[in-house]
């Protein structure tokens, strides 16, 4: 909504979120480039906290995803469906995007 605003010059998003805007909206922006699919939504933590409590975390959130209660909760979280993910595998490839060179791709 900033780039439709004028409050800012570009912005990213999900695929499935621009999908689900009015045409109307849609219809206001353009697509300036696409990555390779990623998995959506990545928790992080920080190196500094214990692998086993960032297992633990990533094994409660899986779990969630089990049951209806657990689906509902994540749904209002916008985490419908959330999938193990690795850095080396499904994120690294983004760091050799060069994003000052965006603006010239038009």
């Amino acid at each position: 909504m900033g780039v439709i605003l004028g409050k800012i010059d570009g912005g990213a998003l999900l695929d499935v979120d621009l999908e689900k805007e009015p045409a109307p909206v849609r219809e206001q922006l353009r697509v300036i480039m696409t990555t390779d699919r990623i998995k959506p939504h990545p928790v992080a933590a920080h190196p500094r906290v214990p692998e086993n409590l960032r297992l633990a975390i990533r094994e409660a959130v899986l779990r969630q995803a089990t049951t209806a209660k657990g689906r509902e909760r994540l749904a209002a979280a916008r985490l419908a469906e959330p999938v193990p993910a690795d850095y080396q595998s499904d994120y690294q490839f983004i760091e050799a995007i060069d994003i000052r060179n965006l603006a010239n791709q038009e």
